[in-house]
Parts: C-alpha cells; sequence; structure tokens
C-alpha cells in the first residue's frame, strides 16, 4: 500500500512565521495548508503531536483513527479537531480521497470550551458548509500571501471567531434551548452589525434577559456576549480593510462604530495592529 504525507495536486503548506510567544492571543497557528484529492495520503504519530490537528473535509472521503479505536469517517463537507498528545492516525478513502484544509493550532487552556472538540465528526447543514468553507479559505489564503512578523495576531482572532461560528452551525438532533438563543443571537448581530449593539437591546430582541444571554455565551463559547460582537465586528473591518478601497471611518460605520478614533483603538487592542497598518501590511495592494 502507498502511503504518502505530502506531494498532492495543487498542495499547499504554510508554516507560519514564529517572532516570539504570544501570550496574549487566544490562538496561535504554527501550520496550515490543503491537500486536493489527496490519494494515498497517510500519516501516523504514535505519541500524538503537541497541538490540536483540525481537519475540514471539502469532498472525498478519509479515515481517523485515536488511539487505535475504530475508524472515524470524515466525509465532505465534515470537521475533526484531534486532541494534542493523542495517538491518532487519518488517510485516504482508496476509491473517492478525500481533499482536505488542514492547521495545526494551540490555545490557552481558558480557551478550550470554544474548541470544536467532538466524538464524532462535526456535520453541517448544507446550505452552511459554504459558510465554513469560505472562513477556512480565506483564513489559508491570509496566511499564503501575507507571511510577515503581525500575522499570528491578525489570524488569532480570526480562527477564534471561525471557531464560535462553529459550535452554533452543525446539525444536531436536539440543539436544546440555549443553542438556539446561542444562534438566534448570533444571527441577530449579524444583521445588525452596522448598528452601536447594547447587551440589552439584543436579549430584548430575543426576549430573554441580559443575565440568561450571559450566561449562555459564557456556558457554550467561554466568553461574554459583547465580546463575541466585538471580535465579529473587528473580523468584519478585516474583510472591509483587505477587500475594499475604503477609508478608515467609512469602514468604522459599516461594523456600528460612529467615532473612528475608539473604532481604531478597538482594533488595534483586538488584532494588534492600527486599521492604518493593517491596511499597508495586510491588505492586498493595487495590482496583486
Amino acid at each position: 500500500m502507498v502511503k504518502k504525507q505530502h506531494g498532492f495536486l495543487n498542495e499547499k503548506h504554510i508554516v507560519l512565521p514564529n517572532h516570539g510567544e504570544y501570550p496574549e492571543l487566544a490562538i496561535v497557528i504554527s501550520e496550515i495548508g490543503y491537500y486536493q484529492k489527496a490519494e494515498h495520503h497517510y500519516r501516523e504519530r504514535h505519541t500524538g503531536a503537541a497541538e490540536f490537528i483540525l481537519i475540514y473535509s471539502m469532498d472525498g472521503l478519509g479515515y481517523i483513527h485515536l488511539n487505535n479505536g475504530s475508524a472515524l469517517k470524515v466525509k465532505a463537507g465534515q470537521l475533526y479537531c484531534i486532541p494534542k498528545t493523542t495517538s491518532h492516525r487519518y488517510y485516504a478513502d482508496t476509491t473517492n480521497p478525500w481533499s482536505i484544509l488542514w492547521m495545526h493550532f494551540n490555545c490557552t487552556h481558558d480557551q478550550a470550551v470554544a474548541l470544536p472538540l467532538s466524538d464524532q465528526p462535526i456535520s453541517f447543514p448544507i446550505e452552511k458548509q459554504r459558510t465554513i468553507q469560505n472562513h477556512f479559505t480565506e483564513l489559508l489564503h491570509m496566511c499564503e500571501r501575507y507571511p510577515h512578523q503581525h500575522l499570528q495576531r491578525v489570524v488569532s482572532p480570526f480562527l477564534f471567531f471561525i471557531f464560535a461560528e462553529v459550535a452554533y452551525l452543525p446539525e444536531r438532533e436536539e440543539h436544546g434551548q440555549d443553542h438556539h438563543f446561542l444562534a438566534k443571537a448570533i444571527q441577530y448581530m449579524n444583521i445588525h452589525l452596522a448598528s452601536p449593539l447594547s447587551l440589552e437591546e439584543i436579549a430584548a430582541a430575543l426576549g430573554v434577559s441580559a443575565s440568561y444571554l450571559s450566561q449562555v455565551f459564557k456556558q457554550q463559547l467561554n466568553q461574554s456576549p459583547m465580546a463575541y460582537l466585538t471580535e465579529l465586528k473587528m473580523e468584519r473591518a478585516c474583510k472591509f480593510l483587505r477587500m475594499e478601497q475604503l477609508k478608515i471611518y467609512q469602514v468604522a460605520a459599516k461594523v456600528g462604530f460612529q467615532d473612528p478614533y475608539y473604532f481604531s483603538r478597538v482594533f488595534k487592542k483586538v488584532i494588534g495592529l492600527s486599521p492604518k497598518m493593517f491596511q499597508d501590511q495586510i491588505a492586498p495592494r493595487k495590482g496583486e
């Protein structure tokens, strides 16, 4: 049996620059990549890895074994996160090999509750699969095009935002009341992103108390609703700064900040760069 660790069609493998420790970051990515139709793909680590390994299958089929257990079948549109220091092996199906986006990352203990850890591969409704795929593809492209010393500070909040979305997008037989209100709250935030929302306003729109909504976010995502909203706004602001020729005050208005100077302070606190530095160093320039 042929076994390959790399060398696949349209392969991408990016090792992120390590310019020292990042104790202030929730998540640090060390490697990220993409394998298309990874025929004969096989990887085995008897003692596990020092980092979490996330695999998102865009197409085809693959299998993951943990601690010599039974195979977990990972289909197109499914995601699985291998815990660190866990013995494992994974490989592509022989007749329908998977195409995967993958990454190695570490995080602080306090953020562990937000990780997409599950006994089984996480499935998403068909209409949501494109959302998750687009997020991971954008993250890969960001790492591929802009490998510089500030990259970790940019991708960390973006990945944490993706994990938060993963927490409420999966297909489940029993969502439960808490999950229902979490999804509704995040949906409301996305729709009203250009408005200066308050916790009380979001809770009132959902017909629940502010304290209950705060409890749900803390239990499900390990952060407050307003902290999640701020990260959501900054993630969207990054998109506007990268993809459109907008002034900083225009971007601020698009994500609900009437004061562009306050927006700049919040952006720098979350992303690690000022909006102007982000545009100069991260956003694509004309002609690229």
